[in-house]
């Protein structure tokens, strides 16, 4: 943006806070999900294909060999 006054300035700078705590938001979702894993104890035979979206998981898919 050329010529950008304080207002605009503010306004970016909510925009890329607001972008980090949705990132944050799924990220905690993501580990709250996984939290039986640890339960499990023994991972041994576990497979997985994580599903990124700009580095963010959205789907993890396990498979147990």
């Amino acid at each position: 943006m050329l010529d950008a006054n304080p207002f605009h300035e503010l306004t970016c700078i909510e925009e890329v806070v607001r972008s980090q705590q949705d990132r944050l938001l799924v990220l905690q979702k993501a580990r709250e999900a996984l939290k039986w894993i640890d339960q499990i104890g023994d991972t041994e035979g576990v497979k997985y294909l994580v599903l990124e979206n700009n580095g963010v998981p959205e789907k993890i898919l396990l498979k147990i060999t």
